[in-house]
């Protein structure tokens, strides 16, 4: 698919999504997911111990049904059951089109299709209508990411991938996990990274925290850090102000600088 086919098809697709908010006349947080459900013609929603997947949307006799894990929190599965209900745009231009129950298609199509859906499952849960102004009304930290989950029931993940989507704070998350890598130790590494979207900064995965950084005092003690940190992470190259707290197996790093705000191309503060 050429670039600008991919682009066409990710616009057609965030249309809808929005669309279906509008119908549903959602006008404040949380959404409603049981309206959004209705809209699109689910017959069911199934929560399963053995689903063996985070959710799937499936056909029984003529009905459409959503499955999701149920030993999975709440606000995830708000994303997963978004993220599914978005598979049934598919369906407005190919009735037939249902992926065969957990089986995972190993080609571009079918990945296309699971991004497809995880951008609209973010502007379903968290539309940009009403999360925009909110995220610009807060000053960016860690703490206002929380107060966001809270208000729209979203995961912390799925909450700093969307502010990462709509480019509104000069911020960078950094995400990191204690594991190891092939002929390594195990290290408090960065499992992944979110830039505001269109941004040119690039922050290599797996690359090890510094043991004295706030990152590993976080990781350790789980008490949260708010320290100036020197970083040598791909683009990230100098001092920052470097916000730390621990969420799980996981740290949160929020890291803030007056020159990131140049990163953020699309409507920043």
């Amino acid at each position: 698919m050429s670039q600008r086919g991919a682009a066409q098809g990710l616009e057609e697709f965030i249309a809808k999504a929005k669309a279906l908010v509008e119908k549903a006349e959602v006008t404040a947080p949380p959404v409603d997911l049981s309206r959004l459900a209705s809209l699109r013609g689910i017959d069911r929603i199934v929560l399963r111990r053995d689903l063996g997947a985070s959710g799937q949307l499936r056909r029984d006799r003529g009905a459409l049904i959503v499955e999701l894990d149920s030993r999975e929190p709440i606000e995830r599965r708000n994303f997963t059951f978004c993220h599914e209900l978005a598979h049934t745009f598919v369906l407005d231009d190919s009735p037939s089109k249902f992926r065969d129950q957990l089986v995972a298609v190993a080609c571009s199509r079918y990945a296309r299709e699971e991004y497809l859906c995880d951008r609209a499952a973010a502007e379903m849960l968290m539309p940009e209508r009403l999360f925009r102004p909110l995220v610009l009304s807060l000053e960016p930290s860690l703490g206002s990411v929380v107060q966001l989950a809270r208000q729209f029931q979203s995961s912390i993940r799925a909450t700093i991938v969307r502010i990462g989507q709509i480019a509104a704070w000069p911020t960078v998350f950094l995400v990191w996990r204690f594991t190891s890598r092939p002929g390594s130790t195990r290290k408090l590494r960065v499992a992944w990274s979110v830039k505001p979207e269109g941004a040119r900064c690039f922050v290599p995965r797996n690359a090890p925290a510094d043991p004295i950084s706030g990152m590993c005092a976080t990781f350790a003690s789980s008490c949260p850090t708010v320290e100036i940190e020197s970083l040598e992470l791909g683009s990230l190259r100098g001092k920052y102000l470097v916000e730390n707290k621990r969420f799980g197996k996981y740290v949160v790093s929020a890291v803030h600088h007056p020159n990131l705000r140049s990163f953020a191309l699309r409507g920043g503060a």
